[in-house]
């Protein structure tokens, strides 16, 4: 675990999700196990306005006679900067500079594959991502590959296939019970990512489950690993339709959620994580979250790579 990841953890849980004894203070577990009764409500002012961006509303239209949305932006304009600071992935051709950047792929998912998928999703999950990530569940398939479902839509998964070019490919799926960004992390040994870095056959996939999309932060990787060269996350969103692809040596984090309280309790933002080995590359045996940096365990990665200047913001708004 890396130093101070305990220490980031209770500080967000500290300012957004308080839940004090009688002497004031602070029950992390009390947090952890109280579900959604101390989480924050979604401000909607923000997801007004998220949805309007998500709907390509354009706020600078003279013609437009949405008041409520023209008075939002105008009383909260570090609001509207923060929410269009998130880069939407909804089309590869418009992020095509920025896939470029991350060396990443984007493309279409069958909303009957994903159909099929949500109704093989564990109707409750029994584990949680470690190392202070208690807020997301998450259950690994057994079985690689996606045939031992049957699904229906076998063009589909074909495409789907085709698209991920795999040898093979294993599936996990995730979901945030409250919002909680993870640290930056790697999710494979800085051993086996150099041992395949040059020719780029371990890659990972993730798509959202629900109509509500989800989010990442992903980080540029930078080898100045002087303290004083900090590098900010981007916050993304996959939205329900499309597929994400990195290399695995991608830094990023999730544990974000959007979904309204009143659905069932861990369906927050219910996606699917795929690990992928190309060409005739086989899985590594374990997959593992590093959350340090190469070849120093004592000092974290998110002592470089910090969150984006909007995280607090968005914390505040759009994200349970």
């Amino acid at each position: 675990m890396a130093p101070n990841v305990q220490t980031s953890w209770e500080r967000i849980a500290q300012e957004y999700h308080r839940f004090e004894d009688e002497l004031g203070e602070l029950l992390v577990d009390d947090v952890v196990n109280a579900k959604f009764m101390q989480l924050q409500e979604v401000d909607s002012a923000a997801r007004i306005m998220w949805e309007k961006l998500l709907f390509k509303h354009d706020c600078r239209d003279e013609n437009d006679d949405d008041n409520l949305f023209d008075k939002m932006t105008c009383s909260n304009p570090a609001l509207l900067e923060a929410l269009s600071s998130i880069i939407i992935l909804d089309d590869a051709t418009k992020n095509q500079e920025w896939l470029h950047l991350f060396n990443a792929s984007l493309s279409d998912v069958s909303p009957k594959l994903l159909q099929g998928l949500w109704y093989h999703a564990p109707k409750e999950f029994s584990a949680r991502v470690a190392d202070f990530n208690d807020n997301l569940y998450y259950q690994m398939q057994q079985i690689r590959g996606l045939d031992h479902y049957d699904l229906d839509d076998r063009a589909g998964l074909q495409n789907l296939e085709e698209f991920l070019q795999a040898n093979e490919y294993l599936g996990s799926f995730l979901s945030t019970e409250y919002t909680m960004p993870q640290p930056p992390h790697v999710d494979y040994t800085y051993e086996v990512l150099k041992e395949h870095q040059e020719d780029n056959t371990l890659r990972l996939g993730f798509f959202p489950l629900t109509k509500d999309g989800m989010f990442l932060q992903v980080w540029q990787t930078s080898t100045n690993y002087d303290y004083s060269n900090q590098v900010e996350g981007q916050v993304i969103f996959i939205p329900y339709g499309k597929i994400l692809v990195v290399p695995a040596s991608t830094i990023h984090g999730g544990g974000f959620r959007t979904s309204d309280m009143e659905e069932a309790g861990m369906y927050g933002n219910l996606r699917f994580h795929v690990y992928v080995a190309t060409k005739d590359v086989s899985l590594p045996a374990h997959q593992s979250n590093k959350y340090t940096e190469p070849g120093d365990k004592t000092r974290e990665l998110s002592q470089r790579y910090v969150d984006s200047r909007h995280m607090e913001t968005l914390l505040k708004s759009l994200f349970v």
